[in-house]
């Protein structure tokens, strides 16, 4: 059996046993009630969101911004069916295609736009960390949840920079014929300049500001109200749940995160469940059009 039919089995046993354990009933009737108008208006900001997602490609691409964003939108489509949205690596393949450059050269510059993204989400973590502190004690599931960014960005910026990774990659007899890839991968983000790193971080702060509208409203949506900035720093724990590589973007796994964060903020647990579940809906939605993309330039079969 392979890894990704495994992966896909311990999100549905996860989610099954959520349903289980909150009730398929309740959670159900939360997401009945659905505003629908909330629910668009929320779209709508999250798609705000991946414009400006788009333009920290666009700094390092020299394709017109239409089709850097479809790039964009086929990533972050098939990001949401994989395991630590490692489906978002398509993006780097479409942006080669259609640049006609090398595709390793591409996967390392959309390697550092994703570690900038996780080093600003572990200073939003700190600021998530010292906020919730004073309105709960925070678990220690949560603490280990906000590890992986950290993680993430230790690991990218020693592959990208460090010439220790080539030499140990060179060392492994399956893995030493992609030395020539890693080099590759380096050589184009050594080509980007630290002004570009500073806008592409703060395109990332501006991304999240309309993520927080777009939690805002999603709650909203489900005939709740949770202050803007409560929502902000959701927004950076859930985020952080969902790249955990247990399941297809942490299936399961980031439900019940949802459950007890919610749980701790007061309200019904199952309220988290519907939370998520109407957040995963959203953003496959919206990111719908990606597929666009995925028609014109296909997946290939050794990509994931």
């Amino acid at each position: 059996m392979s890894k990704k039919i495994i992966n896909v089995f311990i999100g549905i046993a996860l989610l099954v046993l959520v349903f289980y354990f909150f009730g398929f009933e309740n959670i159900l009737q939360v997401l009945s009630k659905v505003n629908l108008f909330y629910f668009f208006i929320a779209g709508g900001f999250f798609l705000i969101s991946e414009v400006f997602a788009a333009l920290k490609l666009k700094l390092v691409s020299p394709l017109k911004f239409s089709k850097v964003f479809f790039s964009h939108l086929g990533g972050m489509f098939l990001s949401q069916m994989t395991p630590g949205r490692a489906g978002y690596f398509y993006t780097s393949y479409s942006l080669a295609k259609k640049e006609n450059t090398s595709i390793s050269g591409k996967v390392g510059v959309v390697s550092l736009i994703m570690g900038l993204m996780m080093l600003s989400k572990v200073f939003l973590i700190i600021l998530a960390i010292i906020y919730f502190s004073f309105l709960f004690e925070i678990p220690n599931y949560l603490l280990l949840s906000f590890m992986m960014p950290i993680l993430i960005v230790l690991l990218v910026f020693f592959v990208l920079y460090s010439k220790k990774s080539r030499n140990i990659l060179s060392k492994i007899p399956i893995l030493n014929k992609f030395v020539k890839y890693l080099e590759l991968m380096q050589n184009a983000v050594a080509e980007i300049s630290f002004k570009k790193i500073i806008k592409i971080m703060v395109l990332d702060i501006f991304g999240w500001l309309f993520w927080g509208f777009q939690y805002y409203f999603l709650i909203n949506s489900l005939g709740y109200t949770i202050p803007f900035v409560t929502c902000l720093m959701l927004q950076v724990i859930f985020s952080a749940i969902l790249f955990i590589p247990i399941s297809p973007n942490a299936l399961g796994l980031g439900e019940s995160g949802s459950a007890l964060v919610f749980g701790l903020l007061g309200f019904e647990p199952m309220l988290g469940v519907a939370f998520l579940l109407l957040l995963r809906i959203n953003m496959f939605l919206f990111d719908s059009p990606g597929m666009i993309d995925l028609k014109t330039i296909p997946i290939p079969k050794k990509l994931f």
